[in-house]
């Protein structure tokens, strides 16, 4: 693995503690969702967990099943634009991602890693 890779892994998983922190401190409760479900969207989401964040895809690591996107605001969990590498849940759809194309993207976060659960090419 590249040092960027591994660079923006630590990024991601610090990311993740200081969310969960942030949510362990101002009492709100972390979503989950369940895992396996066919939908896109869980039939327990809600509104501002179905939004759709935008990004750039910088690069895609095929043989990790990532993706390193610069990100808008990601509205469900709490997180401001920035550039960091998620895992996807389903790294078929990595064959179809290039670096620059401009996407649509919903992601949860697992333990201590953010998930790309939907993906949409917008150009």
């Amino acid at each position: 693995m590249d040092s960027w890779f591994n660079a923006q892994m630590v990024i991601s998983h610090a990311v993740a503690v200081v969310s969960a922190l942030a949510c362990l401190c101002s009492g709100v409760q972390a979503q989950t969702h369940a895992s396996g479900q066919p939908a896109i969207w869980p039939a327990n989401a809600t509104a501002e967990s179905n939004a759709l964040a935008t990004a750039e895809v910088m690069k895609v690591y095929l043989k990790e099943k990532r993706v390193l996107l610069k990100h808008g605001p990601i509205p469900n969990l709490g997180m401001s634009a920035m550039t960091m590498v998620f895992s996807v849940k389903n790294p078929k759809i990595l064959n179809s991602l290039r670096p620059g194309n401009k996407i649509k993207f919903t992601a949860e976060q697992v333990q201590q890693d953010f998930v790309v659960t939907f993906i949409e090419v917008t150009n």
